[in-house]
């Protein structure tokens, strides 16, 4: 049984990094298609987990809350502002911020 499970859990994190990698290289491969030497087009991949946030109990605080429509005010607070957070501390987010600014 147990074993099972473990096959199942593994298989599906699989799929969804195999998912998440394809749709990076279809963004990648959209761009170059859509690019032209007067109108370059760059794509931004930008991804955010809980995983990002450093402190461990912060961390665990996040990955307890429910997937599920009945969350207290504290926590929609939370999550907003955790998101937020992670949004503005990932590279790839901050590498679009600076893009779109240096556009005339």
């Amino acid at each position: 049984m147990w074993l099972m499970v473990f096959a199942v859990t593994h298989e599906k994190i699989n799929v969804d990094t195999f998912t998440l990698e394809l749709l990076k290289s279809s963004i990648k491969r959209w761009s170059a298609e859509l690019s032209t030497t007067e109108n370059p087009v760059t794509s931004y991949f930008v991804e955010v987990n809980f995983n990002g946030i450093t402190q461990k109990d912060r961390r665990l605080f996040f990955n307890r809350i429910p997937t599920n429509f009945s969350l207290t005010i504290e926590q929609v607070d939370n999550l907003i502002n955790a998101g937020q957070e992670l949004l503005f501390n990932n590279a790839e987010f901050q590498r679009f911020i600076v893009d779109v600014n240096d556009v005339d």
